[in-house]
């Protein structure tokens, strides 16, 4: 009886070749290495064409940036060009609007001499005031006027009686007027009058600014309201607005009366 074998079963084909199949052998460690090496004259001519491929870069690289600087400079004249041209056309403008100022300011004088005329006229007249009794009012009006402002320093409740109310709000405008200019002539109220018609507007425009400094009811409220009298403050101010109510109808008509000229 054939004896009993013990372990794994070898197949009968290895039995009989004397083992098992031999697996084709791979390339050895010495061949590889010898593959990688490379000529030196073919590395010297690897080395030659990258730095020509570098210096072609750089020199592709160059010709961008002097490009860019070159439109980047023509774009900062162009701008440069644009903003003195931009300056060029403001300064003309603005002389031509000033030389068109000046001509309307001409044609606007030339069509206020009319109306202003009118004004000399009546600043002539007695009657401008009434009286020789009115225009010395006028006159004391002023000067109580300037004692008014003097006085606010002091801390005193101020009563509608202490105001210094024009004397008339008919014929304020013209009023004042006349004494503008005889202040400026040191001449008396009732005894002042306007040379020419230039004279005789001018006057009026200063003493409209001037009246309406002094009347107007917010500038009035603002430089004295804290110091009025609770019980007439009401009151004072409703006399304010009637009487710059009545210096601005009176600028005004002289306005129209240019306008229509």
């Amino acid at each position: 009886a054939p004896a009993m074998e013990f372990g794994p079963q070898v197949p009968a084909h290895w039995k009989d070749g004397g083992g098992p199949p031999c697996r084709p052998s791979s390339p050895s460690t010495s061949s590889s290495s010898e593959s990688l090496e490379v000529d030196p004259a073919e590395r010297r001519r690897r080395m030659r064409a990258e730095r020509l491929r570098l210096n072609q870069q750089r020199r592709e690289t160059m010709s961008e940036l002097r490009e860019y600087q070159w439109y980047q400079s023509a774009w900062s004249q162009g701008e440069a060009r644009l903003e003195a041209a931009k300056v060029r056309t403001q300064t003309e403008e603005q002389r031509g609007w000033a030389e068109d100022l000046e001509r309307e300011a001409n044609v606007r004088y030339e069509q206020a001499e009319t109306a202003a005329e009118r004004l000399l006229e009546a600043m002539a007249k007695a009657d401008l005031y009434g009286s020789e009794e009115a225009a010395e009012s006028w006159a004391a009006h002023e000067k109580a006027w300037e004692g008014f402002e003097a006085s606010m320093e002091v801390a005193e409740p101020l009563r509608y009686e202490d105001v210094p109310w024009p004397p008339a709000t008919s014929g304020l405008l013209s009023a004042m007027a006349a004494a503008e200019i005889a202040r400026v002539k040191g001449e008396s109220v009732a005894g002042s009058r306007a040379s020419d018609s230039r004279e005789a507007f001018v006057a009026h425009k200063r003493a409209f600014r001037k009246a309406n400094l002094r009347w107007h009811p917010d500038k009035f409220m603002h430089r004295f309201g804290k110091a009025l009298d609770g019980r007439d403050a009401a009151r004072i101010e409703a006399r304010t607005q009637e009487i710059s109510q009545a210096i601005n109808e009176a600028w005004s008509t002289i306005s129209d009366d240019r306008d229509r000229t």
